[in-house]
């Protein structure tokens, strides 16, 4: 565990130990922001100049992006660190823990992906799409759901598609993203679908996946059709396969329709 980043002191790994990003750690900020509790800071791996120049564009648009859905950016900076300059990021809610992390009842489930898709909607209005929306990216803070900042999207220069933490991750990706398109609003409602059926039956699309090397995952996605567990039934079933269309344009039309429909089913 890093003793600090900048002028942040680390006290302890994040909840999920991921964050969404990169390596993400409970930190104390420093007095100069005036600011009570704690914040996280995630690691965004080492940026040379022009990447850092990019970087910070995109992350002064996220920043402008007001939702109580989204934790908020704080700032961002660089520093060496093992021979390299690297990029890092402070956000709040340093106690949001993944919605996979333990064990969620459906219904809580349903809506903390029913805020994130909220979320989702927000960031597509202001021209982002968040292309990382999988297990450890869709919070809960006590029992509000979040959707964790996209700050891999942020920090991923081309020629990267997508970031992997793990196989499994793999799930919820459009076969599309991994022949190189960008994210887009159709991709986070296909990622929505994969998550939702996740959540409710346990089971992967693509239930192979933990057991394959990274290279043989994008393979298996691009070349697999998603398999839906069979005891998904019901409007939720629907929803899945309606968000795993192969044809976009099949899918629900944003990601606000997909968190409507979950807040009906949802049960209390």
């Amino acid at each position: 565990m890093p003793p600090s980043y900048a002028d942040y002191r680390i006290t302890s790994p994040a909840a999920g130990a991921d964050a969404g990003s990169g390596p993400a750690w409970v930190a104390e900020p420093p007095s100069r922001l005036g600011r009570d509790g704690a914040v996280v800071v995630v690691d965004l791996g080492p940026l040379d100049e022009a990447g850092w120049a990019v970087l910070g564009h995109r992350l002064e648009e996220l920043a402008s992006i007001r939702s109580p859905r989204l934790p908020a950016l704080i700032e961002a900076g660089r520093e060496p660190r093992g021979g390299q300059s690297t990029a890092w990021a402070s956000r709040d809610h340093p106690g949001a823990r993944p919605v996979a992390s333990a064990s969620v009842a459906p219904g809580l489930a349903m809506r903390a992906i029913a805020t994130a898709a909220r979320a989702a909607h927000e960031l597509h209005e202001a021209g982002w799409a968040h292309g990382d929306i999988r297990p450890g990216t869709v919070l809960l803070d006590g029992e509000e759901g979040l959707l964790d900042l996209p700050l891999a999207a942020a920090a991923a220069l081309p020629p990267a598609v997508t970031r992997v933490v793990a196989p499994e991750d793999l799930d919820g990706a459009e076969p599309d993203r991994l022949w190189g398109a960008g994210a887009t609003r159709a991709s986070d409602i296909y990622a929505l679908g994969a998550l939702l059926h996740r959540q409710l039956t346990g089971t992967l699309l693509h239930p192979d996946l933990p057991r394959d090397p990274v290279v043989t995952a994008v393979q298996r996605v691009l070349v697999e059709r998603p398999r839906v567990d069979a005891s998904l039934s019901g409007p939720a079933g629907d929803l899945v396969r309606e968000c795993l269309e192969p044809d976009p344009a099949r899918r629900p039309a944003t990601a606000l329709a997909v968190a409507e429909r979950l807040e009906q089913m949802a049960p209390a």
